[in-house]
């Protein structure tokens, strides 16, 4: 499987903000196990964990199926347990038993990685069948800088680092925030709508060239018409590591 450069930086990065000297780790929502079977030294003792069946076939450690907020692991059975690009997704009555089950089930450390300060309202997109707006990545809470402070501060644990990953610059113009809010985006080719299940596709229009390509061009005009604005720094990722209190 192909690395972006950027999932290259944010596993590395991840990985390195976890102090030596542990034994096992636990990927929790690991998909493919990319993380596990790349970034992992093959001296730790490694467990894999996902809900889709599919992508779990990819992973090359002794694996689990399973829910995040139902972990099939004793009380502290792991030293490491790491959650990368999930708990952003995770609906309002799962979120606090996933973090509660993280707690339970690291022994020492914990490591999350998410999107870092995401304007959810601004990033909907509507399905053209049943009208209805949603998150593309199906994201449903964003993450600062505080929130990741305080991820497991309620379960007896102590943030020890936080780090920013991937720096990158935003386009920002006057009535940006108004524009986005009163404006509809099309639904991304291949993204499935959570509540009809309609999943648009990429079409050849009469002239042969695909959505995805006008997509790419208009994509280009608006950079282009963009780079006359100022732009502010920012991050792709936030990290949070944490550490149990003793006891």
């Amino acid at each position: 499987m192909d690395i972006s450069e950027k999932e290259t930086l944010r596993f590395k990065s991840a990985f390195q903000m976890i102090p030596f000297g542990f034994h096992s780790l636990l990927d929790v929502g690991c998909g493919e196990g990319v993380f596990l079977n790349n970034f992992v030294n093959n001296d730790i003792k490694k467990f894999a964990l996902d809900q889709d069946f599919l992508a779990l076939k990819g992973a090359q450690s002794p694996k689990s199926l399973a829910s995040i907020d139902a972990l099939p692991f004793a009380e502290r059975a792991v030293d490491v347990v790491t959650c990368m690009e999930v708990i952003e997704h995770l609906p309002y009555d799962l979120y606090e038993l996933a973090l509660k089950e993280l707690s339970r089930v690291a022994k020492r450390y914990i490591l999350i990685t998410v999107p870092y300060k995401q304007n959810l309202q601004l990033m909907l997109v509507q399905c053209p069948f049943c009208f209805s707006r949603f998150n593309p990545y199906l994201h449903v809470r964003s993450f600062d800088y505080d929130k990741v402070s305080q991820l497991f501060s309620i379960f007896g644990w102590v943030c020890k680092k936080i780090e920013l990953i991937s720096k990158k610059y935003e386009y920002y113009f006057p009535l940006q925030k108004y524009y986005k809010l009163i404006s509809v985006r099309d639904m991304p080719a291949n993204v499935k709508c959570p509540v009809c299940r309609h999943k648009k596709t990429s079409v050849m229009n009469t002239n042969g060239i695909s959505s995805a390509e006008k997509k790419s061009t208009l994509a280009f005009i608006k950079t282009t018409v963009l780079n006359i604005f100022p732009k502010k720094e920012s991050y792709s990722w936030i990290a949070g590591l944490y550490e149990r209190e003793c006891g």
